[in-house]
């Protein structure tokens, strides 16, 4: 299940809390049309804000096209290492086709990761028990 401690939020379909990778597929495959987002230890839910931009903002589905998973898993303890490591992402049509950009809307850059060539793609989709 993904929570966003940022923003407060998380997406459901049907009552149940979806994964990074579920929120990717419900994006790629229907936009915004089967997922809710809540707020809050409330669960309640919250309107989406549209998507408006190449590079959407918190509060919506779009925040989530791009998933990845950093290899090192220990950002907190030793967090001058964690940006510069390599990146898991599913490999799927959807990232082999696309480019993902970051920054702000008027100054987009490819993500580091393409220069760095740290995208570690996996096929493994992971499996809930």
């Amino acid at each position: 299940m993904l929570l966003d401690g940022e923003s407060d939020i998380h997406f459901q379909r049907d009552g149940v809390p979806l994964s990074a990778l579920e929120l990717h597929e419900a994006v790629r495959t229907d936009g915004d049309e089967s997922a809710v987002m809540v707020r809050r230890m409330e669960r309640r839910e919250a309107p989406m804000a549209p998507r408006i931009d190449p590079q959407p903002r918190e509060g919506t589905i779009y925040s989530y096209w791009w998933v990845c998973w950093p290899q090192r898993q220990n950002p907190f303890t030793h967090p001058q290492f964690a940006a510069r490591k390599r990146l898991m992402i599913f490999d799927n049509e959807a990232f082999r086709t696309t480019t993902w950009y970051r920054s702000p809307p008027e100054n987009l850059q490819k993500h580091r990761a393409y220069a760095a060539r740290a995208f570690v793609s996996t096929t493994d989709e992971p499996r809930s028990t």
